[in-house]
């Protein structure tokens, strides 16, 4: 769904990218859809939905590791990164 959907574009962010990429050179890509299916369609080739799902089965767990309830600030991150691109 929705969520796992921008959960899965800021990991892959993360994963690939580093928190560092440029906001405008992301935004400048055409199709931004397109790219974040393509990143989806890669994570499922590489079987890290299976690793995700796993990680977000406990969320006590999640909480004393990551100090947070899961995921809202990846969430809310993601959308961060939505928003600059003028979603």
């Amino acid at each position: 769904g929705k969520i796992m959907f921008e959960f899965t574009f800021v990991n892959y962010n993360t994963l690939f990218f580093g928190f560092t990429l440029d906001v405008n050179f992301m935004c400048s890509i055409p199709q931004k859809e397109q790219l974040l299916e393509n990143m989806i369609n890669s994570y499922e080739k590489m079987n890290l939905f299976h690793d995700v799902d796993l990680k977000f089965q406990d969320e006590e767990l999640y909480e004393a590791i990551y100090g947070a309830k899961k995921p809202n600030h990846l969430i809310n991150f993601a959308k961060g990164r939505l928003n600059a691109c003028g979603r």
